[in-house]
């Protein structure tokens, strides 16, 4: 919780409150002030006066939070006595939200001028806040542009695995699929048994995927590319990674 202010001590009384003072149940409070707002605010553009209140289980409860014309207009149509007892809560309020006040202000002039340098830091404080805010939403967007494309060839080549075939690693690259797989034989991939498999180095590197299953008692199976790979190759090829 930030450091209280006089603007947070606006005087509100809760619909529970009110229903202690006037020895009613809480729910009918609730149901006068329904049928109140509903006749003030015909339009439904209804203030949010809503709150919140723990429960004897511990659980959070729905009320109402009136400032003084609503809370006024409904005590209105209560009895004297009732009025009486919630009014003379209100006055409590009032008292407390005044002294509330009071430990907040300034008590004289030098502590005044110290409150007011301390505000103008904070408004300092926070309009550096708000830029680098600014700043780094400005990069995201940069980079959101930037990537944009990549995403999309991703979208079109990944498979639910998220893994490419090595023809749809050199379409990604804008390369030839034949000729860029030839490329790939021997400093990355070697053949064995007639599958290409990626040396040890590059799949530890996470560029390759070896996946194989045993069909009768023959292994088959492939070499996939990772995302990881369209990077690292877009920079072999001196494109933008």
């Amino acid at each position: 919780m930030g450091e209280m202010t006089p603007f947070d001590c606006e005087v509100r009384m809760s619909s529970l409150d009110i229903a202690e003072r006037a020895g009613k149940r809480h729910d009918h409070v609730m149901r006068d002030i329904r049928g109140m707002l509903a006749e003030l605010y015909p339009d439904g553009d209804v203030p949010d006066f809503g709150g919140v209140y723990r429960g004897a289980n511990g659980e959070d409860r729905p009320c109402f939070m009136l400032p003084e014309r609503e809370f006024m207009i409904l005590v209105s149509g209560y009895s004297v006595r009732i009025r009486a007892k919630v009014i003379d809560r209100w006055k409590e309020l009032e008292l407390e939200a005044q002294e509330r006040i009071a430990a907040v202000l300034p008590k004289d002039f030098p502590s005044a001028l110290r409150a007011l340098a301390d505000s103008v830091d904070r408004n300092h404080q926070l309009e550096q806040k708000v830029t680098e805010v600014e700043t780094k939403a400005a990069e995201l967007e940069h980079v959101v542009e930037v990537t944009a494309p990549k995403a999309a060839i991703f979208d079109k080549y990944l498979n639910a695995d998220g893994l490419m075939t090595l023809q749809d690693l050199g379409r990604s690259l804008g390369q030839p699929p034949n000729k860029f797989i030839d490329r790939l034989k021997g400093p990355y991939l070697f053949e064995e048994s007639g599958v290409l498999k990626p040396h040890a180095r590059f799949a530890q590197m996470g560029l390759f995927k070896w996946t194989g299953r045993f069909v009768g008692e023959k292994l088959r199976g492939q070499t996939k590319a990772t995302p990881k790979a369209v990077a690292y190759f877009a920079r072999k090829l001196g494109k933008a990674a």
